[in-house]
């Protein structure tokens, strides 16, 4: 798990109407980095 991820999470586990505001970037990028994960899972899964 990557630091972005973990601080991702932590952030909606903690307070969520503070850190909305924050996270709705990082929460970009988490979405960005899973559909990238999956992407690489997909190509691993067809070699």
């Amino acid at each position: 798990m990557s630091a972005l991820q973990l601080a991702t999470e932590t952030a909606g586990l903690t307070e969520k109407r503070y850190w909305y505001p924050l996270n709705k970037r990082s929460l970009l990028f988490y979405k960005y980095f899973q559909r990238k994960k999956m992407r690489m899972s997909v190509l691993k899964a067809m070699k």
